[in-house]
């Protein structure tokens, strides 16, 4: 009983917040498609900050508000107001990259001025066409906002996900757990399959963000398209104030704590290279899946390969939106049933890369879907061809030793020739785009704490577990200073990794070694005439 009124709760609060995330967030995509110089200058602005909304681990948020004394009635409102300034970068993004719309834009003005004529047409059949597109992305939005966890675990907010995780962790049996899960699961499979089957994205792999077009564009800049903008950057500035406020109040306890700490700084050390190993790891299993499936599905294929990759890409889909904490539960109920029936208990930590594979599944499909749809197909594949015909991406020889040229070469175009400015254009728009997403999948990953607790090995080193016990305890400048750096440290070296990568495919793969006269394949009149300068 109290387990169904903690889920009645959650939806509600839920709905409340999906509710005002929706409107926000459509005001700032009327803002996000106009054309004129304010909005160009703003756009990359929201961009940025909307992605350090959800790059910051919301432990940090919790943290710096659980340490001003709220009361529950605070607590309650501080917890829907992180979880709005989250959620509307998302029904944004949704909205941005939602379907095709049916009619054109001067069909619309058409049927307006039509209406403006004669009648008025009814509410209903006015806004059915929009709801039909959209009912998929409300499902989106208030799916994850049903499912939340971190943001409620400090602020003392009664969640269906906190209390059955500190049930379970409390001492609840496995088998209980799975059976109190049931009900929110089912609730979160139900919007997760909404979410799937109104978008023909999530089934086919194609991702058409109309919005984008230029007769979708309007030049003149509405009033009310900038109330969204205005009203999330004003929530933005209060949720993140007791977060300053904190970093600069331990400013000079963080500082002689990095100084001094030298046996901590090696275990968070540790912590953090165990992490990255972990996210990274995930991060390219499920780009690698995601990218399977979507060219599968949108690419030319065979009969069982698109079946194949279509259930694939349903059924990773369906898992990871089931939320960590049914991810978590269901996979340790696997792995202490596979144990049980063959006595071998698995000490690698598999099942918690396997959940964190799932985990971020429909963010590696999102990207993987937005990048095959934007990227130009048909000049890909043209630049494909042409520089594999020219060598690109290996050494070969270039003539038999009785030819009279033993010599091994590698194949290179001139520095800014027609060839290397085709390469680096297709890294540009392939695979740079990739690698930089990547990098920001792999730093939502490091945050986890559900399935860290849930599956990891015994001895694993785990940081966002352990802090999440020690928040609960009090504030110390040294704990600020940990939590800090595990949400920096894992999005620098990401960071310097992904340049790092991207500078070395440029000058040995994409962007090969000089090319000229001396180094051309030879022709048959240059063997004939090497053979009789021989003979």
């Amino acid at each position: 009983m109290r387990m169904t009124e903690s889920v009645i709760l959650t939806l509600l609060r839920a709905i409340l917040v999906t509710s005002l995330a929706w409107p926000l967030a459509w005001s700032m995509a009327s803002f996000w498609r106009t054309e004129t110089r304010f909005s160009v200058f703003v756009r990359p602005w929201i961009a940025v900050l909307a992605v350090i909304v959800w790059m910051v681990p919301p432990l940090l948020l919790t943290y710096a508000w659980n340490r001003t004394g709220l009361s529950i009635i605070e607590g309650e409102l501080v917890y829907q107001g992180l979880l709005l300034m989250r959620m509307t970068p998302l029904a944004l993004l949704l909205i941005l990259c939602g379907p095709r719309q049916e009619s054109s834009s001067s069909a619309e003005w058409l049927g307006r001025e039509l209406a403006r004529q004669h009648r008025p047409l009814p509410l209903w059949p006015r806004f059915r066409g929009s709801w039909s597109r959209w009912k998929w992305a409300l499902a989106l939005v208030l799916l994850f906002t049903f499912q939340e966890f971190e943001l409620s675990a400090l602020l003392g907010v009664r969640t269906w996900t906190d209390d059955l995780f500190v049930d379970h962790a409390g001492g609840l049996p496995l088998n209980q757990t799975l059976k109190l899960v049931i009900f929110p699961a089912v609730i979160a499979l139900l919007l997760a399959l909404a979410g799937q089957t109104q978008h023909s994205f999530f089934v086919t792999g194609n991702l058409q963000p109309h919005q984008n077009s230029a007769e979708n564009r309007p030049s003149k800049l509405e009033r009310w398209s900038v109330v969204g903008g205005g009203l999330w950057l004003v929530l933005l500035g209060v949720m993140f104030s007791p977060l300053v406020w904190l970093i600069m109040q331990d400013a000079w306890g963080m500082g002689q704590y990095l100084w001094q700490g030298g046996r901590q700084r090696v275990i968070l050390l540790n912590e953090v290279v165990t992490s990255l190993l972990l996210a990274t790891t995930a991060t390219m299993i499920a780009l690698g899946l995601a990218q399977y499936t979507t060219r599968s599905l949108t690419h030319s294929a065979g009969r069982i390969q698109f079946e194949f990759a279509r259930w694939l890409g349903y059924g990773l889909l369906t898992l990871g939106l089931l939320g960590a904490l049914t991810i978590g539960l269901t996979l340790r109920g696997l792995s202490v049933t596979l144990a049980d029936a063959t006595g071998w208990r698995m000490s690698l930590p598999l099942w918690l890369l396997a959940g964190v594979v799932i985990k971020i599944f429909p963010l590696a499909w999102l990207v993987e879907s937005m990048l095959q749809s934007r990227r130009p197909v048909a000049a890909l594949s043209l630049a494909d061809q042409v520089l594999r015909l020219h060598g690109q991406w290996r050494l070969r020889r270039v003539a038999h030793t009785e030819m009279g040229f033993d010599q091994t070469i590698s194949q290179g175009f001139h520095t800014g020739s027609t060839f290397q400015k085709l390469a680096n254009w297709r890294f540009q728009v392939a695979l740079k785009p990739r690698l930089w997403l990547g990098v920001l999948i792999a730093t939502f990953a490091c945050a986890d704490v559900l399935l860290t607790a849930l599956l990891a090995p015994t001895g694993m080193a785990t940081g966002t577990v352990r802090l999440y016990n020690f928040m609960h305890y009090g504030h110390s400048a040294a704990l600020t200073a940990e939590a800090l750096l595990l949400a920096i440290v894992p999005f620098a070296l990401l960071s310097v990794l992904a340049m790092l990568i991207s500078i070395c495919m440029r000058s040995s793969g994409i962007r090969p070694r000089s090319y000229d006269s001396r180094h051309t394949i030879p022709g048959p009149s240059m063997v004939i005439a090497r053979q009789t300068r021989n003979s």
